[in-house]
């Protein structure tokens, strides 16, 4: 009787697995589709402003009146990733009408913004020593 019960038991677990499997692999196509055709967005290097200057090993940007030394890395590899974050950072600025009063973002606090969330993401990742990456979905 219990070796019937660990069969059963066995192919429940073999059918779990299969089933989570097959739904990673499920997860995984849709987001490579999501990902086709992304148009990426043209960065204003002058506009964005990045003062950056190299410490040794290690990377200082200014921007936005912040300071963030990166550790390990050179300009031309924060840039790449500043490239990619920005593109993955997606907010929605669309006016705000309360009554028959609009308030908006100015074009200048969208970059700061946006900026913010970017420079802090990967700065987060580089202080805490992990190896900087995208996770496969996008802000929105």
């Amino acid at each position: 009787m219990l070796g019937c019960f660990l069969v059963v038991l066995n192919v429940m677990n073999m059918f779990l697995f299969s089933l989570g499997l097959l739904a990673g692999l499920f997860l995984i196509f849709l987001i490579a589709k999501s990902q086709r055709g992304r148009t990426y967005e043209e960065i204003d290097w002058d506009a964005h402003n990045l003062q950056t200057s190299e410490e040794g090993g290690d990377l200082r940007v200014l921007a936005g009146g912040h300071n963030y030394l990166n550790k390990g890395i050179r300009r031309e590899a924060f840039l790449q990733q500043y490239r990619e974050a920005w593109n993955r950072v997606r907010l929605n600025f669309e006016p705000l009408v309360i009554g028959d009063e609009t308030v908006a973002f100015t074009p200048g606090e969208q970059l700061y913004l946006r900026q913010k969330i970017v420079l802090s993401w990967i700065y987060a990742y580089n202080v805490n020593g992990r190896r900087f990456k995208f996770l496969f979905w996008s802000m929105l």
